[in-house]
């Protein structure tokens, strides 16, 4: 447990520290054991359920939960009460020995993932990250296994669609768990096999979440890193979704001539190789830049391009986002009405998706705009009108007679 390089007094008391444990393992059953190994590729606390689904021991429930306890009295484990139920953990010191013990725990991981699988929610259920820590558990111990490939499809499919952890994860603003889900696979992904694209995935992935928390130059190197991947390998979809990702960091750090640049090179790709998702992307992307460098009229072309795509497309959460910045591209040059249908249909596709933020941001701006509007007049009937008309008439002739 200890480098052998360590000496003096620090190295002396880690030895002291692996003989009591070494005379306590000495004295623990087969049985203790085995539950002990098992439940140590567990992160954080755990209760009896999950142990007695990793450790494969034909037990009933309750002589595991005693077991545990059992384990708890002798130091081997910690443990509190959250919520009402009994939950264990390990001390770090115990846990480094415990896996050293152990050995080789592919079978112990492999129940993990097979018990977590029968416990996740469904897409609709998903509302807070901890709605979705089955499947982070799963793509934990896919990694410990050395699937990356298979943690890689925890995350998301091979369309990307809308009901992936990602996707939610993105959608919800739980960019600092992306960095670390990422992060795991790049970091360790086989270097045989990273000319591929669900490597370039991740790094595409990773620099998305970067870019989403303010880290601009992280987000350019995983995107650069990608580019030069999907062009050694041919992948011209991958080379265009690069191409964007590093245009929206560009956009982020002001550099907007150089933002147009990458974005247009995406979108000439994209049309190249008939990718439509990808040619809308990358036009609300141009006309994002444009209304940064505030040419609106250019943006205001490029947002209902896309528009018309994405209605072809069917995703009602990227249209609601091109119709909200078109309507602030329209307020911009006054046409206030176009603006307010803009940022309501932007708002009915909000809230069709419960996401209440971006529909508080729409009614704001449809506020904003509809205080700034003048007061308008009341509509006359038009039988008054026609009245009036006629009285108008009469007192004219009746002037005339007079002459």
């Amino acid at each position: 447990m200890a480098h052998p390089e360590v000496r003096g007094t620090h190295r002396q008391a880690e030895v002291g520290i692996v003989a009591v444990l070494d005379a306590s393992y000495g004295r623990l059953s087969e049985a203790a054991k085995m539950l002990l190994h098992s439940v140590s590729v567990l992160r954080g606390e755990f209760e009896a359920e999950v142990a007695l689904a990793v450790s494969g021991l034909e037990k009933p429930l309750g002589e595991v939960a005693a077991d545990l306890r059992q384990l708890a009295r002798q130091s081997w484990l910690l443990e509190d009460e959250v919520k009402g139920a009994r939950v264990y953990d390990f001390q770090q010191v115990v846990l480094a020995y415990v896996q050293h013990k152990a050995g080789e725990l592919t079978a112990v991981h492999q129940r993990a993932i097979g018990y977590y699988q029968s416990r996740v929610k469904l897409r609709g259920e998903w509302e807070t990250l901890d709605d979705v820590r089955e499947y982070l558990e799963i793509f934990y111990h896919y990694c410990q296994l050395g699937a990356y490939e298979l943690a890689f499809y925890t995350l998301r499919d091979d369309a990307y669609s809308s009901d992936c952890l990602d996707r939610f994860l993105d959608l919800r603003g739980y960019n600092s768990t992306l960095v670390e889900l990422y992060s795991q696979l790049v970091e360790n992904w086989p270097e045989i096999d990273r000319q591929n694209w669900k490597f370039g995935a991740a790094l595409t992935s990773l620099g998305i979440a970067y870019d989403s928390l303010g880290q601009y130059p992280r987000s350019i190197e995983f995107h650069q890193q990608q580019l030069d991947i999907s062009r050694e390998i041919g992948d011209r979809q991958g080379e265009a979704i690069s191409l964007g990702g590093l245009g929206i960091a560009y956009d982020s750090l002001g550099q907007f001539q150089r933002s147009i640049e990458f974005h247009q090179q995406q979108l000439d790709i994209s049309r190249e190789i008939g990718d439509r998702r990808g040619e809308a992307i990358s036009l609300n992307n141009l006309g994002e830049t444009y209304q940064h460098l505030e040419n609106y009229q250019q943006a205001i072309q490029c947002y209902q391009k896309a528009l018309a795509i994405k209605k072809d497309l069917g995703n009602p959460q990227s249209q609601a986002m091109s119709w909200a910045n078109l309507g602030e591209a329209l307020s911009k040059i006054d046409r206030v009405d176009d603006a307010l249908g803009a940022y309501r249909n932007a708002r009915e596709l909000y809230q069709s998706m419960e996401l209440q933020t971006d529909v508080e941001f729409c009614d704001n701006a449809i506020q904003a705009l509809t205080a700034a509007l003048p007061p308008s007049q009341p509509k006359r009937n038009l039988w008054q009108w026609l009245k009036q008309q006629v009285r108008r008439f009469w007192r004219v002739f009746r002037q005339l007679l007079r002459r």
